[in-house]
């Protein structure tokens, strides 16, 4: 059988035991590929592209998904509606079109930050509006949650600086006050994000990245480099799940796990994705985890981008350490809770008096379950919950019959579901491009007919599932060939 196998682009294809083509996949397993959904939009469009969002599930269950563009911030109803929900002082927001909304929760607090504005704030079950965050906090381009602190970075008057809030205090921003203070990175360049977990701290720059421990008194948050000539690349590449940390960097894809900074690319799609990203708009880069598929998902744009719109995703399967790539436009992605929970309003139950549960019960609250959510490039929410993206997947090049030429005779994929077709490629010596035959459809036997063009000594195998089609698992080729002479 002709295996389907890790995709790996950055090594050669024959004989090496790699797929080099896959789209429209994510990795399912060490033996197969499985099938992605369509992007579905649904409810009303934000006025622009969509710069930022998040979700957040307040003390008492109530569900709070809010998302930014360049000039306001928006709440979602949960059914269709985005409403606005800009500060009432101070006008439109100025966010860059290179910049990005981040947005982090204190308690039943969000604070959200864009690099130009004010630092913003909404308090779930009393807010109706953001507002400028009190205590003079500094202008930022991210923030994130340590301990009871709040953190801010890449300060907007010092570019390579963090300043954290007094603690238990996300008002407290005198420094020396309360344990707030800041930290300067002399040598990294700019702050590129952060995140945190229990009493450590990650910090990324641009050439280098730090972890910081909570001591307490004295210098409070104290920080030391992991790495003094490797940091992040593009901002917008860093996705947190559980204290790991995904990030690109400019010679690939890794993960920090402590204080371990671990390559996750090398020799499979670091070479593949600097060749095809478009630089001219590293900052459009999006990522996030799905911790649900255990998937780190990168969109970026493809140099068939001019506008720099994210066109490509790679997933990256961190629970099997496999990857595959997708053809989808997108503006933004994140995590998104979907149950906004309910309210006196909008109550399952017709009559109080005779509904089964109390008010006080969790089945009324948001559920803290989140999904993988996008904005699709009309500007509206998105889900991938559509029916499945025509697949394609190569299998491995090998030699049907050592040392000699091969005609295949008959074809059986293996695919669970579906009604694949299959396209046999050839080539006669390594320097050869390969030349793809026909694309043959499988038959009520579960045989493919002998294909037009398949007299080769290097074959593979490329398995094209049809949009629509449902299906879980796709793992090969079996090829019957005879020996057709020596090359």
């Amino acid at each position: 059988m002709l295996k389907v196998a890790e995709f790996a682009p950055d090594l050669p294809s024959l004989e090496s035991g790699v797929t080099t083509y896959v789209n429209n996949v994510v990795p399912k397993s060490l033996l197969s590929y499985g099938p992605l959904p369509a992007l579905v939009s649904t409810g009303d469009a934000l006025t622009l592209r969509c710069q930022g969002a998040g979700s957040f599930r307040g003390r008492t269950g109530t569900i709070k998904n809010f998302a930014g563009d360049a000039n306001d911030l928006y709440e979602w109803d949960g059914v269709s509606a985005w409403g606005n929900v800009t500060r009432a002082s101070g006008g439109d927001y100025s966010v860059q079109s290179d910049d990005m909304w981040d947005m982090t929760q204190y308690g039943n607090r969000i604070i959200a930050v864009n690099g130009t504005d004010a630092v913003q704030y909404y308090d779930i079950g009393t807010s109706t509006d953001f507002a400028a965050l009190a205590g003079s906090p500094p202008v930022a381009r991210f923030c994130w949650t340590a301990l009871e602190f709040v953190v801010l970075g890449r300060l907007a008057s010092k570019l390579n600086t963090i300043q954290w809030s007094a603690i238990g205090d996300t008002e407290g921003w005198t420094v020396g006050v309360d344990l707030s203070d800041e930290q300067e990175f002399p040598d990294g360049g700019r702050v590129m994000g952060g995140s945190a977990i229990g009493t450590s701290m990650t910090v990324f720059c641009e050439t280098q990245i730090h972890v910081g421990t909570f001591v307490g008194t004295g210098d409070i948050w104290k920080f030391r480099p992991i790495s003094v000539d490797r940091g992040c690349a593009a901002e917008g590449s860093i996705a947190s799940w559980q204290g790991v940390n995904f990030f690109l960097a400019y010679d690939g894809f890794y993960m920090v796990a402590g204080e371990s900074i671990i390559p996750i690319g090398t020799q499979k799609v670091d070479s593949y994705f600097w060749n095809n990203v478009n630089q001219d708009y590293l900052y459009r880069i999006v990522a996030v985890v799905d911790p649900v598929r255990k998937l780190y998902i990168v969109a970026y744009p493809s140099t068939d981008s001019t506008d720099g719109t994210p066109d490509t995703l790679l997933f990256y399967n961190f629970d099997i350490k496999r990857w595959s790539r997708a053809s989808v436009s997108l503006d933004y992605l994140y995590r998104a809770r979907t149950n906004v929970g309910y309210t006196l309003d909008n109550l399952p139950y017709s009559n109080l008096d005779t509904m089964p549960i109390s008010l006080d019960s969790n089945l009324l609250s948001g559920s803290p379950k989140e999904v993988l959510a996008a904005f699709y490039t009309d500007k509206k929410l998105a889900f991938f919950n559509g029916a499945n993206l025509e697949a394609s997947v190569d299998t491995i090049e090998g030699q049907l019959i050592p040392g000699r030429k091969a005609k295949v005779r008959s074809i059986r994929p293996h695919v669970t579901g579906g009604t694949p077709t299959i396209t046999i490629g050839g080539r006669n010596r390594i320097e050869d491009s390969v030349t793809w035959g026909s694309a043959v459809a499988m038959r009520s036997s579960g045989r493919c007919p002998t294909p037009s063009q398949s007299n080769y000594r290097f074959h593979r195998a490329r398995i094209i599932v049809p949009s629509g089609s449902t299906w879980t698992d796709c793992l090969g080729v079996d090829l019957e060939a005879e020996r057709s002479g020596i090359l």
